[in-house]
């Protein structure tokens, strides 16, 4: 809650120092395609193993864009991301350590996620020309809320929990206008290090990153 509320208050005070020269937009956009890596060694090598998985999602944004001149622009962007739900299972041995004539059992999970953001981006616009879309290249702070729904298998029924977490967030996308107040855009955007419940070990949690594909509309006042 502290930090999500730092976030807002980020964005307040941008808009205060920028309010003359600042031009507000809104914005809406569904994922069609979220992608969560449990294994990733510095983007290089994510794989999808037993914990890992892909959703769908939506989301929705406030930003502040500051032009420089007739096609340079940068901004500041405050947005709600609900990132959809990834269930699976997954085989264990009760006796950690067993060799011959172990129990075991299967776990099931569903994780559900969502996230509030704060952005920096940049526009590189494709010529000088703004009306003919711009490069994107962001990056900033997430805070994030995953709630976990599971069973051990092992007859103690269902449990449920919730864990908090922040991190960074970098993406890239394409922005193109196409009547007076509206813009397409396209992004694709990696949450660093996502903390979700552990569904194998009560009380403790795994990192996961998760890639966004999205597609959306800006509406510029």
């Amino acid at each position: 809650m502290k930090f999500t509320s730092l976030l807002f208050a980020v964005l307040l005070e941008c808009l205060a120092l920028n309010s003359r020269a600042a031009e507000i937009y809104v914005g809406a956009e569904v994922a069609p395609l979220v992608v969560w890596a449990d294994q990733c060694v510095w983007l290089i090598d994510c794989r999808i193993e037993s914990l890992g998985g892909h959703s769908n999602g939506y989301g929705f944004r406030v930003g502040l864009t500051f032009p420089h001149d007739d096609a340079n622009f940068t901004s500041l962007e405050i947005g709600y991301d609900k990132l959809g739900s990834l269930s699976g299972s997954t085989e264990y041995i009760l006796n950690p350590g067993c060799i011959i004539l172990c129990q075991g059992a299967t776990a099931t999970w569903k994780h559900a996620t969502t996230i509030i953001h704060v952005l920096a981006l940049g526009f590189l616009p494709w010529d000088d020309r703004k009306e003919h879309g711009a490069v994107i290249g962001k990056i900033g702070l997430y805070s994030s809320s995953t709630n976990t729904e599971g069973d051990y298998g092992t007859g103690a029924g269902a449990y449920s929990r919730k864990v908090s977490g922040a991190g960074l967030l970098m993406g890239t996308g394409y922005v193109l206008p196409f009547a007076r107040h509206l813009s397409a855009r396209a992004a694709a955007d990696i949450f660093f290090k996502v903390k979700v419940s552990d569904p194998l070990q009560s009380g403790s949690t795994i990192p996961e990153t998760l890639f966004k594909f999205a597609l959306g509309v800006d509406y510029n006042f």
